[in-house]
């Protein structure tokens, strides 16, 4: 018999590789949803590897993925990525929902944000602003 013990672990046990996961949120006909990173560290600070984000936005129910990019985030950096409510195939429907999920690779001090925002293209007024959480890390233990 083989007993597996694994733990939750929290942000500071990080090993340099992070994921953030949103809820879902609706986005209607002439919106446009932005997912953002920003690397926090100061501009002069030294890292041996910029943190990569890879950053992906999912429609739902279907978790079809809409859109994907991976960047480098050089110290005081930002970068994000942008789907367009005119870009969703689906039904003939005026709201999407839609979540995001962005993993964070090399960032052991945990100097990357992560935001999300879903803003009227035409007047670039904000509809909804929040911060997307990191989400819990789980480490296998031991395996007996």
């Amino acid at each position: 018999m083989e007993f597996v013990q694994i733990i939750r672990t929290g942000d500071s046990d990080s090993k340099g590789i992070r994921q953030f996961k949103s809820g879902m949120v609706g986005i209607a006909e002439g919106q446009t949803v932005r997912v953002s990173a920003v690397n926090t560290g100061l501009p002069n600070d030294e890292e041996e590897i910029d943190p990569t984000i890879s950053f992906g936005v999912w429609q739902n129910p279907s978790s079809e993925l809409l859109a994907q990019t991976k960047i480098a985030l050089k110290p005081g950096a930002s970068g994000f990525l942008d789907v367009d409510f005119d870009t969703i195939r689906g039904h003939d429907t005026n709201r999407h929902q839609v979540r995001a999920v962005v993993t964070v690779a090399n960032d052991p001090r945990s100097t990357c944000k992560v935001t999300l925002e879903v803003f009227h293209k035409v007047s670039g007024k904000t509809a909804v602003f929040t911060d997307i959480r990191e989400s819990g890390a789980w480490q296998l233990v031991k395996t007996t």
